[in-house]
């Protein structure tokens, strides 16, 4: 007889295959779910052959006042534009390199707010360096995490300067939608001591003048409470801030004496590291430093995402490299990425999650990205792996001409509700767009804890409308994978020919 063997869409890592059964996949790499149904995800190609200096860490694309595409890309050791396709470096005169990785220390929210802190002790460095971004018209701004505001006005021959009278010690910035000043968090404060909690901004246009005055608008506010500002970012009517345990929101007010409000969201909310937080249609996500995916509106309640992937990534995030983890939307799939270190690789960016915004889908897999920025202005999403190859992704069918390696494997499932032996004869592929071998398993065992048997691989060529095998079992598995350039493979039914057997 011929069945239909369903799954429902995501991964999930935090249970036994057999508990998922079929309300999922056990394991995924380089999949999403798009419509409810598998598919390799989109291939990579090189933006520039020129390898970056130094562990990239920070991304940001605008488009000058002739319309030109930038990207700014800032490493560990050099701060990059790259214009026409060529990178150019900008590194502005006596930056220091910065950390590659963490080293411990205090860690995030803990210690004195002058020693040992997240983004600028007064005696070491700890954290892995990572860079901040905003464009104010069409100059960029650059903040290496702990290090004054820089800023570069499009000429490639020229490295970026430090503002006048800027903090000298800042962890993030940004330039309100339409308002023309920029916003430093976690910084030198007027008095010229590091404070954690500090939030200055400058004039109204004059990057210049930090100083507040009864004649402009600069300012400062030091938020109450504990922990140490890590991010802002811009949304709808609003600044989203995050410091490692809270969760505020900033709304413009425009009166000098009070130009900003700065409002409270939710605690035990925090932001796990400065670029583990993304923006998208209003709103925001992020990971807090227990490993934790959370959601937020803007000026809403922060709602924590329930999600069968939080444990692996938890259990298995390199100790100490919090800062690493790189979240990134894929606006045309509607999803959210989180890159991060998995220790059973290394201490660097090696693996992803994700989540699919329509569905409520989670895949993973690997792949090493120490950076990734939406197309927003931009033809195409770009990234940087550790190595510093710049790539745009969703671009073609292959992994930059090479081939894409991709697996696909389902949790435990009776093919009859009676629970008998199944003898499976054949399977007949559903697969649409097809481009490349893929390869068939199934995996079949007696007891929830019992010993499996993998039979296959069986090749699935594209057009071949049956595979012929013999296998049985009483619980089994499934699994498709492939390895190929181009390569594409969306999945439609698992439709197999079966015939119980005796025993149950």
């Amino acid at each position: 007889m011929r069945r239909n063997i369903t799954f429902a869409p995501g991964v999930v890592l935090d249970d036994t295959p057999f508990k998922v059964g079929q309300a999922g996949w056990v394991a995924c790499d380089k999949v999403r779910f798009h419509r409810n149904l598998p598919q390799v995800i989109g291939g990579w190609e090189a933006v520039t052959a020129t390898q970056l200096d130094g562990v990239c860490r920070g991304i940001h694309t605008w488009r000058d006042n002739d319309g030109a595409l930038n990207h700014a890309l800032g490493t560990t050791e050099e701060l990059y534009v790259i214009v026409g396709g060529d990178p150019f470096t900008i590194t502005p005169s006596g930056l220091s390199d910065g950390l590659v990785d963490s080293t411990g220390g205090q860690g995030y929210g803990t210690g004195t707010w002058s020693t040992g802190s997240y983004s600028r002790p007064s005696t070491a460095d700890y954290i892995a360096r990572t860079w901040s971004f905003a464009s104010y018209g069409e100059t960029l701004l650059a903040c290496p995490s702990g290090e004054t505001i820089y800023q570069w006005s499009n000429n490639t021959a020229s490295a970026a300067a430090a503002i006048t009278n800027a903090p000298a010690a800042v962890q993030s910035i940004l330039v309100p939608m339409e308002k023309r000043h920029v916003v430093a968090y976690g910084c030198t404060d007027i008095s010229g001591n590091y404070n954690p909690r500090a939030i200055r901004w400058s004039d109204f246009e004059d990057l210049t003048d930090w100083t507040p005055s009864a004649s402009n608008n600069a300012g400062q506010k030091v938020l109450e409470g504990s922990g140490r500002i890590v991010k802002a970012m811009s949304t709808t009517g609003g600044e989203f801030v995050w410091t490692t345990s809270e969760l505020w929101y900033q709304t413009y007010l425009g009166d000098p004496t009070q130009t900003y409000q700065f409002t409270r969201l939710g605690t035990g909310c925090g932001l796990i590291g400065p670029n583990a937080a993304v923006t998208f249609e209003g709103g925001a996500f992020w990971m807090s430093p227990d490993g934790g995916f959370w959601a937020c509106s803007a000026g809403g309640v922060p709602t924590r995402i329930t999600s069968p992937v939080e444990q692996d990534v938890r259990d298995n995030l390199a100790s100490v490299q919090d800062a690493k983890v790189y979240a990134a939307t894929v606006g045309t799939f509607r999803e959210v990425w989180w890159f991060y270190p998995d220790a059973r690789d290394g201490s660097e960016n090696s693996r992803y999650v994700s989540l699919q915004l329509d569905s409520g889908a989670w895949a993973g897999g690997e792949l090493a990205r120490t950076a990734f920025l939406d197309a927003g202005t931009g033809p195409s999403p770009i990234a940087v792996d550790p190595d510093g190859n710049v790539f745009y992704h969703e671009r073609g069918r292959s992994a930059n001409g090479g081939a894409i390696d991709w697996s696909l494997e389902s949790g435990g499932f009776y093919a009859q509700a009676s629970e008998r032996f199944i003898m499976y004869r054949s399977l007949y592929p559903d697969v649409e767009e097809q481009r490349g071998l893929a390869r068939f398993e199934l995996i079949t065992k007696e007891y929830p804890q019992g010993d499996e048997t993998t039979h296959g691989p069986y090749d699935l060529m594209v057009g071949q409308d049956r595979v012929d095998f013999r296998a049985s079992g009483r619980i089994s598995r499934v699994k498709f994978y492939g390895s190929a350039a181009p390569c594409f493979f969306r999945l439609g039914q698992i439709n197999m020919d079966i015939t119980p057997r005796g025993r149950r």
